[in-house]
């Protein structure tokens, strides 16, 4: 079966809010994702990495009632991406390390040799799992090769440059023209295969699969550089259309990294820190931190994780529907953000141009490759700002977090004439009014208990700079 965009065999795109199914990118990392009216979408994603292996193996066998129910709880919870993978292995938590489905099902015709054919059983449930996600208004993020003990010990093992051909090929055939996907490589990778891993994408282009690409290398690394040392990553730097933060840090720090690129492209906060429901305050303000700290630096998205459900265990699809941050936060933090005109303009303020004091202590890199500890706690109180470039070096929107008491000052010349300010509560998106002027200090308590809080100023746009006129990006520190 092969997918066209708004085919019947994807269920016709219609009119209104769709899935996301492009990018537009610019210079200065001033792009982003959209649905298929050209309409700016914000990434709001879970990671399900094992669904594809395990779905229907907890209920008897009805994988249908699994995708249907999942992305049905994730549409209604305000989620636009579900991340997952092509081939699951044990590493994630399935049966099997050849790719096959909890119930024996083989992705080739003869066992994790794609030279074969794809055993359209298999593949049947990836059509069926892409199609439902477009009728929840739901974009897969698909991961082709998985991570890298699926290139190790898992399907992809001992695969010939042929074999990454075949499958790039075969995977480009079937879904080139599925109208809600974008593609993924790697995860937890150090570039061992990237003679292997380009093959596939250089065979996933030619067969078609013009989509939206991203490299995941290591944690803490973009899919082009490394966060700690800024080497480049070659694989990514050469084929990712977008940029992936794949950090246990403070999410700013790979962010802004990200848009100090000599040609940014749009970034997202895409792994991370995954969501314990441990039921208190603490995590609580955590999640929100690592999302507003990526949301308030131009991040044109986040995806998150749950450790009962990116398994896909036996209480995965419960969960779906009762964890806190997923039930009655995210969704509301999306709402908030995408509803701000030129979000999906914002770059971050990293030469403190328009937060011009109090902004406290700028966190440094960890090592990469995941061995530089994790952020679970509550002390990086760092004042995190982003504005739109409109016109001179004024801005019609801006948005500060800031994720503990503090006051900072503003430079108001470089917010458009007339601009109005305004809290927003972090965990509900509820606005109260604030007076302008160059000093601002956030209120008590929002309605989380919590210290953290969103200003917003925002005025009246103006025409943005033409694509390729990097005059107000160097004017914004940004070069």
């Amino acid at each position: 079966m092969e997918f066209a965009s708004g085919s019947q065999g994807l269920g016709a795109l219609s009119s209104g809010s769709g899935p996301i199914t492009g990018l537009t990118t610019g210079h200065g990392g001033l792009g982003y994702f959209h649905d298929q009216f050209g309409s700016p979408r914000m990434v709001l994603g879970d990671a399900a990495w094992a669904i594809t292996g395990n779905a229907g193996r907890w209920n008897g066998g009805d994988w249908k009632s699994d995708y249907d129910t999942y992305l049905a709880n994730r549409a209604s919870q305000g989620f636009t991406v579900i991340y997952t993978k092509l081939l699951s292995s044990t590493q994630d938590g399935g049966a099997f390390d050849n790719g096959s489905t909890w119930d024996g099902v083989n992705p080739f015709t003869t066992t994790a040799d794609p030279g074969s054919g794809m055993n359209d059983a298999y593949w049947e449930r990836i059509d069926y799992l892409i199609a439902s996600a477009l009728s929840q208004g739901i974009t897969m993020f698909l991961n082709v090769v998985g991570h890298n003990y699926d290139m190790t010990s898992g399907p992809l093992a001992g695969w010939s440059n042929a074999q990454y051909e075949d499958y790039g090929t075969l995977v480009g055939q079937r879904y080139g023209g599925a109208a809600n996907v974008v593609w993924m490589n790697c995860d937890d990778y150090f570039g061992t295969f990237n003679p292997q891993v380009d093959t596939l994408i250089n065979s996933l282009r030619r067969a078609g699969a013009a989509q939206p690409l991203a490299i995941e290398n290591m944690a803490e690394s973009t899919s082009r550089r490394t966060l700690d040392t800024n080497d480049v990553l070659t694989l990514g730097a050469e084929s990712a259309t977008f940029n992936w933060v794949y950090s246990y840090n403070v999410t700013y720090l790979g962010t802004e990294l990200a848009y100090q690129e000599d040609s940014p492209i749009p970034v997202i906060w895409g792994d991370g820190y995954f969501y314990e429901n441990q039921g208190t305050a603490a995590e609580e303000l955590l999640m929100r931190s690592l999302a507003w700290w990526a949301l308030s630096s131009g991040a044109r998205g986040i995806i998150t994780g749950s450790e009962a459900i990116w398994r896909w265990d036996s209480g995965a699809l419960a969960a779906s529907s009762a964890e806190h941050w997923f039930t009655s936060v995210a969704g509301p933090i999306r709402a908030a953000y995408e509803a701000l005109p030129g979000w999906n303009e914002l770059v971050p303020d990293i030469s403190s141009e328009l937060v011009t004091s109090g902004r406290g202590t700028h966190a440094t890199s960890y090592a990469d490759g995941g061995n530089g500890g994790e952020y679970t706690g509550s002390t990086d109180s760092y004042v995190t700002a982003s504005r739109t470039l409109d016109s001179g070096s004024r801005s019609s929107l801006a948005v500060i977090y800031l994720s503990h008491a503090s006051t900072i000052g503003i430079n108001e010349a470089k917010m458009v004439p007339g601009y109005g300010a305004y809290w927003m509560d972090p965990a509900t998106g509820a606005k109260t009014s604030a007076t302008t002027g160059s000093s601002y200090t956030s209120p008590g308590p929002n309605s989380a208990a919590g210290p953290d809080w969103v200003l917003v100023l925002q005025g009246t746009p103006v025409a943005p700079p033409a694509p390729g006129n990097t005059g107000l990006l160097m004017a914004a520190g940004l070069f």
